[in-house]
């Protein structure tokens, strides 16, 4: 599956397309199908989306740009 974000375009302040596409595929698959599979996303999901994929028992998350490199291109927000 594949999913951008629709935070913007649905109005919807969960919709990070990592809950966005577990949502889908908790629809359409058993959690046991789902814990042989792997979420891939290019930043490290934020702590929201990484308890989606946690719940929703994803057996792997696979990210390109990990938080420290994020806060560099984007400013520490603490």
């Amino acid at each position: 599956m594949e999913q951008e974000n629709i935070e913007f375009t649905e109005h919807d302040c969960t919709g990070h397309a990592e809950a966005a596409v577990m949502a889908a595929s908790s629809r359409l698959f058993y959690k046991a199908y789902l814990r042989e599979c792997a979420l891939y996303s290019t930043v490290v999901p934020c702590d929201m989306c990484a308890g989606v994929v946690y719940w929703g028992n994803v057996g792997m998350a696979v990210y390109a740009v990990p938080e420290r490199r994020l806060l560099k291109l984007t400013g520490d927000h603490e």
